[in-house]
């Protein structure tokens, strides 16, 4: 499974194509914007857009939704327990900056455990709430897409709407059992592994 980062401004949120070389076959994790340059990835492959990916419903996450869903009649995943906020305007924060929650039709909701398959790869979800109720990683080939949840020395922030500290200390918990060598690429930053979180990041420590 192959990826590639687009940084999305203005939120320096981090957008990923992923897609097997063989089927051609990809899904965009986060696209919170940018979505020329997605779309230009995407021609430039010859790649089949599949599935959208949400690790979570926030505005920096969700901004290019509608405008790809335009082009691409695909399914958007997202955690069963993040469809209410992906779906307020208040609590994905679209409101803020004078947006509108994306209007999806062929929403498509997961739970922990459950998995899809993109070409000739499978794609598992795992339920991480914390900066969300419903935030969730996206793990394949040794790679975990962590949303908003782990990032490079820190994590996400608990005090957003339907936010817990609490369930965030749970859910690094259940990352920090994952091998060391799997690689983490965040919803913002850069690249890390489990393995350097456990022994660098303070919110991983001692867990």
């Amino acid at each position: 499974m192959q990826n590639y980062t687009i940084v999305v401004y203005p939120f320096e949120e981090n957008a990923y194509i992923l897609y097997d070389e063989s089927s051609k076959d990809a899904a965009v994790i986060d696209p919170g914007g940018s979505v020329r340059e997605i779309e230009n990835f995407l021609d430039k492959k010859s790649l089949e857009l599949k599935y959208i990916l949400l690790t979570h419903g926030h505005v920096d996450h969700i901004s290019g939704v509608d405008e790809l869903l335009k082009k691409h009649d695909v399914p958007t995943v997202i955690s069963s327990n993040e469809k209410k906020l992906l779906q307020d305007s208040t609590l994905n924060l679209t409101s803020r900056y004078g947006l509108n929650s994306p209007k999806i039709n062929n929403l498509q909701e997961v739970k922990d455990g459950d998995a899809i398959t993109l070409g000739n790869e499978i794609l598992k979800f795992i339920e991480t709430p914390g900066h969300t109720r419903g935030s969730m990683c996206i793990f394949t080939d040794n790679k975990l897409f962590s949303g908003d949840t782990l990032f490079q020395g820190s994590i996400g922030r608990t005090d957003l709407p339907t936010g817990s500290f609490d369930m965030m200390n749970t859910s690094l918990k259940k990352l920090s059992k994952l091998d060391d060598i799997i690689e983490v690429y965040p919803g913002h930053g850069q690249p890390t592994t489990i393995g350097i979180e456990k022994r660098t990041n303070p919110f991983m420590q001692g867990l």
